[in-house]
């Protein structure tokens, strides 16, 4: 009778245990997880996208603090605004780090610019500003093709912030069936336990009759 209430309580139990595992902690871990990525865009500029990861989607992070880093010289400080944007000028390729901080949430690892990057950025532009100049409309035409690419661009941020959110989806459901398969690999052992046990119950028995 033992074995069997023992048996009965290990059963009720572990699903128990495994929701509140999967509900429980990683909303907790999941709430704090701010991010931040940038791209280049035209004009020596670049552009910040700010948000908090989540499996229900990734959500802006809006008014957060941004600091960009650059070796021997002073930082550039800003905030986003209501879409978690943060754009900055820079005038040289150099490597810089930025950082973004809202409360106690900030972005670890910080997000890096590479130099390399803003090299690639610099032949773009100078690119584009020979097309432009050809076409004798240098001034409207860059204004219009930089607030078209700051659009694209934000909207490709965005669109790699979704795609964080899906694979964090992803690899939390790898981690919860690891947890699953685990347990259920634990109550088949406790399981061929209990049936070996109720097995020699039964021969003892039959033993104490004969």
């Amino acid at each position: 009778m033992c074995v069997e209430v023992e048996w009965v309580n290990t059963v009720r139990l572990a699903p128990c245990l495994l929701m509140f595992a999967f509900l429980a902690t990683p909303a907790k871990a999941l709430a704090h997880d701010l991010k931040a990525n940038h791209t280049v865009v035209p004009g020596h500029k670049i552009l910040v996208y700010c948000w908090y990861n989540s499996i229900t989607g990734p959500s802006a992070a809006r008014g957060a603090e941004v600091e960009v880093t650059r070796q021997g010289r002073d930082p550039i400080k800003g905030m986003t605004d209501d879409k978690g944007l943060f754009t900055f000028g820079y005038d040289k390729a150099e490597e810089m780090t930025i950082t973004v901080q809202q409360g106690d949430h900030r972005n670890r690892p910080p997000d890096i610019v590479l130099a390399e990057e803003l090299e690639r950025g610099e032949t773009a532009d100078s690119s584009k500003g020979s097309v432009n100049g050809s076409d004798g409309g240098v001034g409207s035409a860059e204004g219009s093709a930089s607030n078209d690419d700051t659009s694209d661009a934000a909207a490709r941020l965005q669109k790699s912030a979704e795609d964080s959110s899906r694979q964090l989806v992803k690899d939390l459901l790898l981690g919860v069936s690891l947890i699953f398969a685990a347990a259920a690999f634990i109550m088949s052992l406790r399981n061929a336990r209990h049936l070996r046990e109720i097995r020699k119950l039964l021969e003892e028995r039959q033993t104490t009759v004969k």
